[in-house]
């Protein structure tokens, strides 16, 4: 059961990622408001996630898990229900920032307590099983979102949110270990103060990079460099803090922990990268609904979660570095396949599925190595700290993918039309 409630934390916070995309064109014709104010609607969500990740490992020591996934939980569902409720688009961006709070930390509370909970010789089927709800979330989001909107509303993108956050609340109180918090430092402010503003200007440049088409405009290489700058500050502080650190760096000397997070690195950005590349073709050039997009990538899902408990098993028997190296391998070939059937004088959709599914076995084969190693061999204490990085790692390189994809489709795309 504990394993069950872990995998709604990451269900609730990758759907509402993906779910408002879908909704982008209700939002501008409900509130008579631009495209570039409605993104905010998504862009303020991610960097709320992404300035109070750091804060995770700490208070996670300091409070204990349960009741940190249940105070973050609250907060999401609290933001969710005043999402349903804004009656402007301004409230509607402000509520989005209040769930990305929230969301923010149950993204990486899903790894420290499995990890905790499962210890090393299950890590690595008890990953397989969470990793599932990551990959389908992306995909389950436009097909979940278009079908509420058209039967409901949009609010129900929202409300859908209430019953399975008051599930979570139950289970968490019910299920999850005792609150048996670790001795913890006095928080880094100092670290606080240069990481958390550094991932959100960051994040801020490479979510203008589509709009404003070239990386020389001062509102994308501005933030970034200022972003990148206070980074390189917070990696000077955090060596020379040592344990005491919001992310303690030093973890990176662990050749597996910096191979899992380089790894997972270049592995977010073009899976979330393909999350917007895929349902972007299918609608612009192959002419198809949101919810008929979403249900193209049906195979991509269902490959992957078929091959999840064999690539369990796999890793257990022949170690997560052959299983990443064909996982990669079958990653490429699948996008190989996807570009061949959109190269045709007459789309090959045969092939495009096809693609999918490839792609999707790949990426599976890759995630649950990936994260069993960015964990398995640090102790208790150091848990939380690794989760934490793998997670900032995580969250940066996604929204670098999903900049870089959005930035290009247009121009590809419209040229085959």
């Amino acid at each position: 059961m504990t394993t069950a409630t872990c995998l709604m934390l990451p269900v609730m916070v990758t759907l509402d990622t993906t779910v408002v995309n879908v909704a982008q064109r209700t939002f501008i014709e409900e509130f008579s408001s631009t495209q570039a104010v409605v993104a905010w609607t998504s862009t303020g969500y991610t960097l709320s996630l992404a300035s109070v990740i750091p804060l995770t490992g700490w208070t996670a020591n300091r409070l204990g898990t349960k009741r940190l996934v249940m105070g973050s939980v609250l907060l999401f569902t609290l933001g969710s229900l005043l999402c349903a409720m804004a009656s402007s688009i301004t409230l509607l961006v402000a509520f989005r920032a209040a769930q990305g709070l929230g969301g923010g930390i149950l993204i990486p509370l899903q790894l420290i307590i499995l990890a905790r909970a499962a210890g090393p010789a299950r890590l690595g089927r008890v990953l397989t099983i969470s990793m599932i709800s990551v990959l389908m979330a992306p995909i389950a989001g436009p097909i979940l979102g278009g079908w509420l909107i058209d039967a409901f509303g949009w609010q129900w993108i929202f409300l859908i949110n209430l019953p399975i956050g008051a599930l979570t609340l139950i289970l968490a109180g019910l299920v999850l270990p005792g609150d048996d918090s670790l001795p913890a430092e006095s928080l880094d402010l100092v670290g606080m103060a240069l990481l958390s503003p550094a991932l959100v200007l960051l994040l801020y440049g490479l979510s203008a990079l589509p709009a404003r088409g070239t990386i020389g405009d001062p509102q994308v290489w501005l933030p970034t460099t200022v972003g990148l700058i206070l980074i390189g500050g917070f990696a000077l502080h955090a060596l020379h803090r040592g344990d005491h650190a919001l992310i303690d760096l030093r973890l990176l000397k662990n050749r597996a922990v910096a191979a899992a997070n380089a790894t997972r690195f270049m592995f977010a950005v073009t899976f979330f990268g393909s999350c917007l590349l895929f349902p972007a073709y299918f609608q612009q050039v192959l002419g198809k609904t949101p919810l008929q997009s979403g249900l193209l990538l049906i195979p991509q899902t269902l490959a992957a979660a078929a091959v999840m408990p064999i690539v369990g098993r796999l890793m257990e028997k022949r170690g997560p570095r052959d299983v990443v190296l064909m996982g990669t391998a079958l990653t490429v070939v699948g996008m190989g396949i996807f570009i061949y059937g959109m190269s045709r004088e007459h789309v090959h959709l045969p092939a495009l599925l096809i693609g999918l599914g490839t792609f999707g076995v790949g990426t599976a084969a890759m995630m649950v190595p990936v994260s069993w190693s960015a964990v398995h061999m640090l102790n208790s204490s150091e848990v939380a700290h690794g989760s934490t990085l793998f997670n900032v790692n995580h969250n940066v390189a996604a929204s670098v993918g999903a900049a870089l994809d959005v930035g290009r489709t247009h121009q590809p795309i419209q040229r085959q039309r």
